[in-house]
């Protein structure tokens, strides 16, 4: 068998990745085999095997994926003048639109589950983790000091609170769905998230407030 290019392997294998968070997010994790995903990736059946050794390495390099992304919303941040309260008030809504928009967001509960039994992902997860924190913790704590959110909200205790909430919600949503419907759950959620964070005196909190009712209206 012909030596495979460095080259070569980066590409397949990021077709491969690609392929796999096509995957988790459109069909879930029942549906993430590895004929599924090399199908998708346009690869022959045993094709992966060559490029990741099983499905939790295929994992775990998509968990290193979402630990390295760049965040475009911190350049918008930085690029804001003296309009930073109400820069920030459109960038909380647009993670807020990404995170809880429409459709199952299964990547991370995924990733979790693989999480248990597999040292790799476990490790790469956990370099997310403080990274998400680290990243929204700062955004939070400009967000205090422009005086859109309350001195006392603990900035990074909120990034984890949200992101608990987000994997315990789309994991309900992709398996018993809400009995009192999705939008009057979410809802709720954001608005006693507004409620215990914004500053009610900042002139940009209604602008939140209501990139939230956009959000949460079917």
């Amino acid at each position: 068998m012909p030596k495979i290019s460095d080259e070569r392997r980066a590409e397949v294998r990021n077709r491969l990745i690609d392929a796999a968070v096509h995957v988790l997010l459109t069909e879930g994790p029942a549906a993430a085999t590895s004929r599924r995903i090399l199908d998708r990736a346009g690869l022959s059946a045993g094709a992966l095997y060559h490029y990741f050794s099983s499905l939790d390495e295929l994992y775990a390099a998509v968990a290193e994926r979402l630990s390295e992304a760049d965040d475009p919303y911190f350049e918008k941040v930085a690029a804001a003048g003296d309009d930073r309260a109400e820069v920030l008030a459109e960038v909380h809504g647009a993670v807020m639109a990404d995170m809880f928009g429409p459709g199952d967001n299964t990547i991370l509960g995924s990733l979790r589950v693989a999480a248990k039994s597999n040292q790799v992902v476990r490790t790469a997860l956990a370099r997310f983790d403080e990274l998400t924190v680290e990243r929204f913790g700062a955004l939070n704590r400009t967000s205090q000091e422009v005086g859109l959110f309350r001195d006392d909200v603990d900035a990074e205790a909120l990034v984890e609170v949200i992101s608990t909430f987000l994997e315990g919600f789309a994991t309900k949503e992709g398996t018993t769905g809400f009995v009192t419907g999705r939008a009057h759950v979410l809802r709720l959620f954001l608005e006693m998230l507004s409620d215990r964070v914004l500053d009610p005196d900042s002139p940009s909190a209604p602008t939140f407030r209501h990139l939230i009712e956009e959000i949460t209206t079917p």
